[in-house]
């Protein structure tokens, strides 16, 4: 986990080896050190120039960010079923802010089974699943109302026995977030983030839109590896990483 024990063993390690220039660090990223700050920060473009060119040399570069097309009369319709829906779930949303991104790039990859299973496997960073939760609500285009309804249960089914498993390893007792998705995967139509209010909706889109090259270019280098489930309840449940909703 992050914080103080993680600072202090990469501590050790630099004092153990003080030809250290800088650390990768597994599920984390990278750390680079120098005399000053220059010399430091100069490193971390290197480092990070190191990693690009290694992913590029295994066709693994990290594609340009997907713009929007304008919303349709499709995505139009098929929002407004997703908000009715969301608000006659339990626990639902009486008024929930939806943000609809497509293009023909976000459409090859909602459209790719193969894809939409990798971008099920989990998230990218901590903020990712304190904003996305752990996985994405896949829907097909033409879903009606009852069909988005029925998902969402099963949504929230998932999203129960990924907290209970969690919380029963847990050193302290944990209270369950409400089971509503935030990403929806519509295959033939884009991808849709949702909140309580715009600004919630937005962050979600636009994290869903950095993940999808992410996931992406993992895929072609291989296989896309996120935190295990219960790493990732680590992280959505650690106060810390709660706290930064609060600044919504």
């Amino acid at each position: 986990m992050p914080g103080y024990d993680l600072s202090i063993e990469a501590a050790r390690i630099f004092d153990s080896n003080p030809e250290c220039e800088g650390l990768w660090l597994v599920n984390h990223g990278l750390f680079t050190f120098g005399d000053t700050a220059q010399q430091s920060y100069a490193r971390m473009i290197a480092f990070a120039a190191l990693a690009e060119d290694y992913l590029a040399s295994h066709g693994a570069t990290l594609a340009q960010e997907p713009g929007s097309d304008p919303a349709s009369a499709a995505s139009d319709a098929f929002s407004a079923r997703l908000q009715q829906a969301i608000a006659q779930s339990d626990g639902g949303w009486s008024d929930t802010s939806v943000d609809f991104r497509t293009s023909p790039q976000i459409r090859t990859i909602v459209d790719q089974p193969s894809l939409v299973l990798a971008l099920q496997r989990g998230t990218v960073t901590p903020d990712h699943v304190i904003r996305l939760k752990p996985f994405p609500l896949v829907v097909p285009a033409d879903a009606t109302v009852d069909a988005i309804a029925e998902a969402l249960t099963d949504f929230a089914a998932r999203y129960r026995n990924y907290f209970e498993l969690g919380a029963d390893r847990a050193p302290e007792p944990k209270i369950m977030l409400d089971p509503l998705p935030r990403l929806v995967l519509v295959p033939g139509l884009g991808l849709f983030g949702i909140g309580k209010r715009a600004g919630e909706a937005e962050i979600v889109a636009d994290l869903a839109m950095q993940m999808l090259r992410i996931v992406c270019a993992a895929e072609r280098y291989g296989r896309f590896t996120p935190l295990p489930p219960l790493r990732l309840f680590e992280m959505e449940y650690w106060s810390l990483e709660q706290a930064k909703l609060k600044k919504v």
